[in-house]
């Protein structure tokens, strides 16, 4: 998933907190490159409901890293 602007992430960030009871995302690390910034983040989360064809169930635990560029 790719957003671009504050209002746009915001937006997605609210539409998906109803799919859990808890989130938690933490920065790994931080890389500088002229004019963008590129970061690390751990995300972990408990789901509040089954998502389908994910096989991920409510009361589980994904986890992942993801990089973001600003």
């Amino acid at each position: 998933m790719q957003t671009v602007g504050i209002i746009e992430f915001k937006k997605q960030a609210e539409s998906a907190k109803q799919y859990f009871t808890q989130r938690e995302q933490s920065i790994e690390s931080w890389e500088f490159d002229d004019l963008q910034v590129t970061i690390k983040i751990d995300y972990k989360a408990t789901l509040a409901v089954d998502l389908p064809n994910s096989g991920l169930k409510m009361g589980g635990y994904p986890e992942s890293t993801r990089k973001i560029r600003i």
